[in-house]
């Protein structure tokens, strides 16, 4: 025999003496423990049959081994204390449970809540049993938290039934379970409006010292409330469009043409063109609005996972509908809204958007009406400040400042001239020689320059 194996053989023949010592200490202090233990150290369950599984007969053995101890610990009858208003009919005889004891605090009650006051003071009014009244928050017996409102449970001093309270508005969400209450349902409508997640949700929450909704629930909710945004958008979009047609039209002509000022929106900001969501909405000039929307998604996590497992996705609302580059989603959802437009009885035959030649391509040649496109007069000043930044190094002079200059140059001679293409012609060709001191062709109308010199 090894000398490791001799070592083993040692330390559990000391562990088993130790163990023996041991029990015969916790049967002299407990008792109770002689049920458990005999004093050879075994097993000695009641009713012990040799047949039961050994987990089992485990779990037996705690569970006595437990009830032993609270026996111990509360076996003397719980003195209780006249100036705090407590009955002593309310303590049980005998050993008692912590469990049976009366509530000395009340789990959550030092904890901040969102609550209507009016429907607090409401439901405090009576008794939903006896009808008697009013109740006291005092006589809290629990209270838990749903998101940010409480779910109240408040006893009756009369008939000591037990008075559900839900001081917040709340409303069904389907056909089984407790009802969600509004303001729930208002944090998932909040995070979609701010762009936020349930990680900055719960930080702000947190920070305040309210509880909020588990990730799961506050997922619910923001599927809850998307809905009714999706409902109500649409029904705006429906609304604008017949306000739209009606200024556009002239008579009685069955597809009337409107103007739109169309352009796309990404999730995710910069010139990479990796975004994986898009919304492109058509914006009606005469009232300012927007008249149609589309959105491109070219992820789906449910598809995605099952995807990963090599399983068929189970059935849910899917809202990947693109595949290709972000960039192509712009010219895609042009496409679908000028399209669609005619179903509506509109044409959208006057396009205002950014120089993107790719679009205005695909609405040439994919759309069935002749559309006519004008300029984005701010796409228009950045599109010319990006050229002159490109060409600032091999231009003397051509300094940030007089690119700055120069946009704002022109963006005046836009807005001054409108309607009047000659004198626009006129105004182009002078802001260069004006920006670096040559006003031959500057107005007097405009030119700083020449204003002063007709004073002297």
């Amino acid at each position: 025999m090894g000398p490791f194996h001799l070592f083993s053989v040692f330390m559990v023949s000391f562990l088993n003496v130790a163990q023996k010592r041991n029990r015969n200490k916790i049967s002299e202090s407990f008792p109770n423990f002689n049920i458990i233990f005999r004093q050879n150290g075994e097993k000695n369950l009641p009713n012990q049959n040799d047949d039961l599984p050994h987990n089992y007969r485990g779990r037996l053995l705690r569970n006595e081994q437990c009830k032993s101890m609270r026996e111990y610990r509360w076996r003397d009858r719980v003195d209780v204390d006249s100036s705090e208003n407590k009955s002593a009919a309310c303590v049980p005889e005998g050993p008692t449970l912590r469990s049976a004891l009366p509530y000395q605090k009340v789990p959550n009650m030092n904890q901040s809540y969102v609550v209507n006051l009016e429907m607090l003071t409401t439901a405090l009014e009576e008794c939903m049993n006896c009808h008697e009244g009013p109740l006291d928050l005092r006589n809290s017996c629990n209270v838990h938290n749903e998101g940010v409102c409480p779910v109240m449970k408040v006893k009756c001093a009369r008939c000591d039934h037990i008075n559900i309270l839900r001081p917040a508005e709340h409303h069904g969400t389907g056909r089984r379970g407790p009802p969600t209450f509004d303001v729930n349902s208002r944090a998932g409508l909040g995070a979609l409006h701010s762009g936020i997640g349930h990680a900055h949700y719960s930080g702000l929450l947190s920070t305040i010292g309210i509880s909020s909704l588990s990730s799961s629930n506050f997922k619910n909710r923001e599927r809850e409330s998307g809905k009714v945004v999706e409902e109500v958008a649409r029904e705006s979009c429906q609304r604008f469009n017949d306000e739209e047609k009606r200024l556009s039209s002239t008579g009685e002509e069955e597809i009337v043409k409107v103007g739109v000022s169309y352009d796309m929106g990404w999730r995710k900001r910069g010139r990479s063109h990796d975004s994986s969501s898009g919304v492109g909405t058509a914006v009606g000039l005469q009232t300012g609005k927007v008249i149609s929307y589309a959105t491109r998604n070219t992820i789906c996590r449910v598809c995605a996972e099952a995807q990963k497992k090599n399983q068929e996705a189970v059935a849910h609302d899917c809202r990947k509908n693109h595949q290709g580059s972000s960039k192509s989603m712009e010219a895609n959802v042009a496409v679908e809204l000028f399209s669609g437009a005619l179903s509506s009885g509109v044409a959208y035959t006057t396009y205002v958007g950014d120089d993107d030649s790719a679009t205005e391509s695909h609405l040439k040649t994919l759309v069935t009406y002749n559309i006519e496109k004008w300029s984005d007069i701010n796409h228009a000043s950045r599109a010319l400040g990006t050229h002159l930044y490109a060409a600032k190094g091999k231009v003397k002079g051509l300094t940030p400042n007089i690119i700055s200059y120069i946009q704002r140059c022109f963006t005046y001679c836009v807005n001054q001239n409108k309607g009047q293409p000659l004198l626009l012609m006129e105004g182009f060709s002078a802001i260069v020689p004006h920006a670096f001191g040559d006003h031959n062709k500057c107005s007097a109308s405009w030119c700083g320059y020449k204003k002063r010199s007709k004073r002297l």
